[in-house]
């Protein structure tokens, strides 16, 4: 992609997806869930299917959105 998959149409879709993951954290829905709800999007809505790393990546991912104390701020 010319200008890097930030500057894409993608972009606006993934960022839905890593707000809603993070949502999900804060509102205690647990990380588990967060996590699957990734798996969802990446293979069902994305149409990616579930890889050997689907899973891991997502749990990585909700680890860190659990550990960005910036996220947390309520300042």
């Amino acid at each position: 992609m010319d200008g890097g998959w930030e500057n894409s149409s993608a972009a606006d879709e993934y960022d839905s997806y890593l707000l809603k993951a993070a949502g999900m954290v804060r509102r205690n829905e647990g990380d588990a869930a967060a996590a699957e709800y990734l798996v969802w999007a990446e293979s069902e809505n994305m149409g990616l299917g579930v890889g050997a790393n689907t899973r891991l990546r997502a749990e990585a991912t909700v680890a860190a959105i659990r550990a960005d104390d910036k996220l947390w701020n309520e300042g």
